[in-house]
C-alpha cells in the first residue's frame, strides 16, 4: 500500500499562520488563520498609479496586455501591504485584496480604477496603431478587390 500523509484534514484546517511586523500601529504578531479577520490594509486614494507604465514591453517587442480595474487595484493593494511591513505569499495578498474590493471599498474607488483601466488600454490602443502603422501600408495591395467580367459571361448575358 502507498503511503499516506500523516496530516489529517482537521489538522489542517487548525492551523494558524503568524505573520510578523514592525509597524508600532498593529501588534507584533498578528495571527491569520482561516475563518479570521484579515489585517486591513489602507490603500491610498487617489492612487499614484501612471497608466502609461502599466503597458510594458515583452522580450519579443510586443505590448503587455493592459490590466483591468482590479489588477491596477491590487497592484496598488501590494505596494500599501509592503509600505505597512507586510511580506504575504501573493495568494494571500490576493484573496485580501479581492475581499477588500468586493466589501470595502466605495464605488466612487471602483469608479476612479476603471478610468485608469480604460486610459492604460486606450494608451495601449494608440501605441499598438502607431506600430502596426507600417504594416499596413504593406499589405494595402492585398486589400484591393476587382471583379472582372468574364468573357464567357457576358456572352450568356446577351
Amino acid at each position: 500500500m502507498e503511503s499516506q500523509s500523516h496530516d489529517s484534514p482537521a489538522a489542517i484546517k487548525s492551523r494558524t499562520c503568524f505573520f510578523i511586523t514592525s509597524t508600532q500601529s498593529m501588534p507584533q504578531h498578528f495571527a491569520v488563520s482561516e475563518g479570521s479577520t484579515r489585517p486591513f490594509i489602507k490603500v491610498p486614494f487617489p492612487p499614484t498609479v501612471d497608466p502609461q507604465k502599466l503597458i510594458t514591453s515583452k522580450a519579443d517587442g510586443t505590448l503587455s496586455r493592459s490590466p483591468n480595474a482590479f489588477m491596477i487595484y491590487r497592484k496598488a493593494f501590494v505596494e500599501a501591504a509592503r509600505a505597512d511591513g507586510y511580506s504575504l505569499p501573493m495568494t494571500v495578498i490576493s484573496t485580501m485584496a479581492s475581499e477588500q474590493w468586493e466589501q470595502k471599498e466605495t464605488e466612487e474607488t471602483r469608479v476612479y480604477y476603471r478610468r485608469l483601466a480604460k486610459e492604460a488600454r486606450d494608451y495601449r490602443k494608440e501605441k499598438c496603431q502607431s506600430k502596426s502603422a507600417g504594416n499596413r501600408k504593406k499589405r494595402s495591395g492585398w486589400n484591393i478587390v476587382s471583379f472582372r467580367e468574364n468573357k464567357k459571361n457576358e456572352k450568356k448575358a446577351l
